[in-house]
């Protein structure tokens, strides 16, 4: 059945709708329409249909609503397989190949086919270049493509809670973090909760402080691990740590048997940070220029691990967060604290109005015993505040 476009009236034809055998037929000579269709779905606890439900309903006006609902052959009311269809198109991204997402999906390749070509149809975007025989992603699906995982990732949840909640499963826990604890930190939190609860499954998702927030506030994961400040609002945050910074070099570093550095004596070395807009980035710039310098990067990279690794191939030095540093300290490099101190404050984030289960607060009781453990080894300069 066409979509109804902007100059047609949403209800054109009075349906004729009755129950038979637990759902509703309609007689196939006649059309119907999406808001018809609806009422006369949830007047399903009514043995025959109230005449208010096969009127005309002119009061809705004009829509550019496409109809959801369509017409088999047989006159029965079914669905479109809209999923179906994002379902063979995410499959087909994924695999590159028709056949490979048939096999995935356990259909037929024309039955893939035909799904594609009435997504196209559906959203009127062009998803694929057919060139000799083979499918090219346009820049169109690659986009779309990024949408339909999150929305497939919601679905899943879905599917998981239903299945704990009828198997009465310990549970799952999804977690979102930076990388700056995922070094060594985050392991060991793991570890060791696993050891008390092996039967609680865990997703760990190692994402930037912006994402982690973007998955809260959807509701994707349980909880996450964030640098502050926070750039989204209607987020429930508290404060998991704020630590001082650290200068690692290599233990053959001249600067590695300090007790303590400053900007002065980084000022003529070559300096590995992180791109320029990230929190860390700034605080390190902002704590160079309060002194009377001004720092320029040898080398740029979006996360503290790799930074370290290209600190230990000799290509210089880095200032980063606490948890990545103790987790290299054993691999190879020097820890020192720096001076003035560069605050590293990260907080947990759980999304507004859901509370956690009882598996998810399980995890952050361990997390926050590691925490009182892991800030009781940092190296301190003399003077230097407490942490907390």
């Amino acid at each position: 059945m066409p979509a109804v476009d902007q100059a047609e009236p949403a209800i054109a034809y009075t349906p004729y709708i009755y129950p038979l055998k637990g759902g509703w037929r309609c007689r196939p000579d006649k059309q119907i329409g999406t808001l018809s269709v609806w009422l006369a779905l949830h007047a399903g606890k009514s043995s025959e249909l109230s005449p208010r439900f096969v009127r005309p309903l002119n009061l809705i006006g004009r829509t550019n609503l496409r109809h959801p609902w369509l017409l088999s052959p047989q006159g029965e009311l079914m669905k479109t397989n809209f999923v179906g269809q994002l379902e063979a198109f995410r499959a087909t991204v994924t695999c590159g190949t028709v056949s490979g997402a048939a096999e995935l999906l356990g259909i037929s390749q024309p039955a893939v086919s035909r799904a594609i070509l009435r997504l196209e149809a559906n959203l009127g975007v062009t998803l694929f270049d057919r060139r000799k025989g083979r499918l090219a992603s346009t820049r169109e699906a690659l986009i779309l493509f990024d949408h339909v995982e999150r929305s497939f990732a919601s679905f899943d949840k879905v599917r998981e809670i239903a299945a704990e909640i009828r198997g009465a499963r310990t549970g799952r826990l999804h977690i979102a973090a930076m990388p700056a604890i995922c070094a060594g930190f985050l392991p060991d939190v793991i570890c060791s909760f696993k050891r008390d609860h092996p039967d609680v499954a865990i997703t760990v998702q190692v994402q930037h402080s912006t994402k982690v927030e973007d998955w809260i506030f959807s509701q994707f994961i349980d909880f996450g691990v964030a640098e502050f400040p926070l750039q989204r609002e209607g987020l429930q945050s508290e404060t998991f740590c704020r630590a001082p910074m650290y200068l690692v070099t290599r233990l053959d570093h001249p600067l590695a048997a300090r007790a303590v550095v400053t900007p002065r004596d980084v000022v003529d070395e070559p300096l590995i940070t992180l791109m320029p807009g990230m929190v860390g980035r700034r605080n390190v710039d902002a704590s160079f220029l309060r002194q009377g310098f001004s720092k320029s990067a040898a080398l740029e990279s979006q996360n503290y691990p790799l930074i370290c690794e290209l600190v230990i191939g000799g290509l210089g030095v880095a200032i980063v967060d606490p948890f990545t540093a103790v987790a290299y300290r054993g691999r190879g490099l020097a820890m020192i604290p720096f001076s003035p101190m560069i605050e590293f404050h990260i907080g947990l984030l759980q999304p507004e109005h859901r509370p956690l289960s009882r598996a998810a607060s399980s995890f952050l009781a361990v997390l926050r015993k590691h925490r009182m453990q892991f800030l009781a080894q940092l190296p301190r300069a003399e003077g230097m505040e407490e942490f907390g």
